[in-house]
């Protein structure tokens, strides 16, 4: 028995067995989360799945293009082959250290589904633990699992984080700086200066208070300025703008009047004459505290 943990991504002790305690952690949360990637596999399958973009449209996996042979129009395919691969691979691999595990500990088992397969390893975890291919039952389901969920796994949002602004030997730089949702840093693609996103959302959010309160926009195009300066929960511009279209609408008691006042009417060229708005009252609007029963 070696005094290393097995796996590939791992040099610590094995602690008495074949892979050490914390893999043995990560084995068992991926195990625990199996049935739910089973589940969206599933439903990727069949194309059901639908992730929104950051402009309100929704990717359904495929191409919306009508292929044609010949002459002859070609029927295009009802089921996503990407997620079919990943949930046989996915099955096919837990199945397999099912019925190996079982040979070695003596237990005839061969429980045929992903789920039932699953809460067996998981009620003999200690016999993973000390299994002599433990370190390649955790590679393999770690690798089969990580490949499911990397083609369900929703695409992180970009943030603007206004210009990057750093100065090296007194050269400014004014590449936007873009961030990801849930990352704590920003990198600029120009300069390469790293950024902290909690101090830099803070920044241009209070930038666009100050800087912005006294313009005049369109619902869409104040909608966009919440969206890209992060002044709002909602990164659906197309939301935004009916929201502030409501809160500008005129009540059915006309003896109310609307939320949002209009200040003057936009004429674009080219374009028909739009209301427009201050930003500072679609702010003050946005950030009334929410009634509660």
């Amino acid at each position: 028995m070696s005094d290393i943990c097995n796996a590939s991504n791992c040099d610590q002790p094995a602690g008495g067995g074949f892979i050490c305690r914390d893999t043995l952690v990560e084995l068992e949360q991926y195990l625990a989360e199996t049935p739910w990637l089973v589940h969206e596999l599933t439903n990727a399958l069949s194309k059901q799945t639908r992730f929104a973009t950051q402009g309100g449209g929704a990717s359904k996996g495929a191409p919306a293009t009508d292929a044609r042979l010949e002459g002859v129009a070609v029927q295009p395919l009802i089921i996503n082959p990407d997620a079919s691969a990943a949930l046989a691979s996915l099955a096919h691999t837990l199945l397999s250290w099912q019925a190996n595990l079982a040979d070695t500990v003596g237990q005839p088992v061969r429980y045929p589904k992903p789920a039932q397969s699953t809460a067996w390893l998981m009620s003999n975890l200690e016999q993973i633990r000390t299994f002599v291919a433990a370190g390649d039952l955790y590679d393999e389901i770690r690798s089969a699992f990580n490949y499911g969920r990397n083609l369900i796994d929703r695409p992180t949002e970009r943030r603007y984080l206004g210009d990057c602004g750093s100065e090296m030997e007194d050269v400014y730089c004014p590449e936007p700086l873009w961030g990801r949702d849930k990352e704590p840093t920003a990198t600029c693609k120009t300069c390469g200066t790293i950024w902290e996103q909690p101090a830099r959302l803070l920044a241009i959010r209070e930038q666009a208070v100050t800087g912005l309160n006294d313009r005049i926009m369109t619902a869409s195009e104040a909608a966009g300025v919440l969206v890209a300066y992060n002044l709002t929960g909602d990164a659906d511009e197309i939301k935004m703008t009916d929201r502030i279209r409501k809160w500008a609408a005129q009540p059915k008691d006309p003896t109310k009047k609307p939320k949002l006042a209009k200040r003057t009417d936009l004429r674009m060229v080219g374009e028909r004459a739009r209301p427009g708005y201050k930003f500072g009252d679609i702010l003050a609007i946005l950030n009334q505290p929410r009634r509660t029963a």
